[in-house]
């Protein structure tokens, strides 16, 4: 059982989300599938993307494909671990423990946003090759 802890870091809501999203996907998610996904600008995917790995949330690394530069976010097992004690705790907050929350608050990201979570499997979902998790002041595609 994953003990309750709130976190701040993962608290903001786009993080939340995009926590939530490659907890849900499993594996890699290329940097243009998180920023569709989110609806938001480049600069605020970066901006949260150095946060959560600053954090050791997540990892990220560049790989070359198809000609041009493309960056992967996983998350790490000390993200993974981060998310899970935050949605604990927000159960907490809404009332229940983990184990009686209602069964529609803090569903799965899949329950959630099935067809967000499905498009970023099909479009950006995946693995790729390369290991490099250096993270620069540019985490642009």
């Amino acid at each position: 059982m994953t003990e309750a802890r709130f976190d701040e870091i993962v608290h903001a809501p786009q993080r939340l989300r995009i926590l939530a999203m490659l907890d849900a996907i499993s594996g890699d998610v290329e940097f243009a599938a998180l920023r569709d996904a989110l609806g938001v600008a480049d600069s605020v995917v970066s901006k949260h993307l150095k946060v959560l790995a600053d954090a050791d949330y997540i990892s990220v690394r560049k790989a070359a494909a198809l000609g041009r530069q493309r960056t992967w976010i996983a998350l790490t097992t000390q993200g993974s671990r981060a998310y899970a004690a935050h949605v604990a705790s927000l159960r907490e907050i809404l009332g229940g423990t983990p184990h009686s929350a209602p069964a529609d608050a803090l569903a799965p990201a899949d329950a959630l946003a099935p067809d967000v979570v499905a498009d970023v499997r099909q479009n950006g979902g995946g693995s790729a090759s390369g290991t490099n998790r250096t993270v620069d002041g540019g985490l642009s595609r």
